[in-house]
């Protein structure tokens, strides 16, 4: 991995949204992100890297923007359709799972 990358473990940005917003809904964050892992596989950044640090750093800054608990979940799943095997059909009735209310992904 390069030294200059920057890790961050979904329990780092669910802390995150955590201290600002103490009832969001984790486990939904956590839904996200065991989609996109499991979406992106052993998919590697040009670097070499786990793909995965990408979606999660964009979370994590995300985080330090307080935004709300879906936006940092779609932060996660943003790059699944355009890198992965996944479709917008997949990803919209995780999406309705995980939020419990009609997202539209198109």
């Amino acid at each position: 991995m390069s030294k200059h990358a920057l890790v961050y473990t979904i329990d780092d940005i669910c802390n995150s949204v955590l201290s600002y917003f103490p009832d969001a809904s984790v486990d939904s964050i956590k839904k996200a992100d065991a989609f996109a892992e499991k979406a992106h596989g052993n998919q590697k950044r040009q670097s070499g890297e786990p793909y995965m640090i990408h979606p999660r750093a964009v979370a994590k800054v995300l985080t330090e923007l307080r935004l709300d608990f879906a936006t940092i979940a779609t932060a996660l799943l943003h790059d699944t359709v355009e890198d992965t095997h996944a479709t917008l059909e997949e990803i919209e009735k995780d999406v309705t799972t995980i939020y419990g209310v009609p997202l539209n992904v198109f």
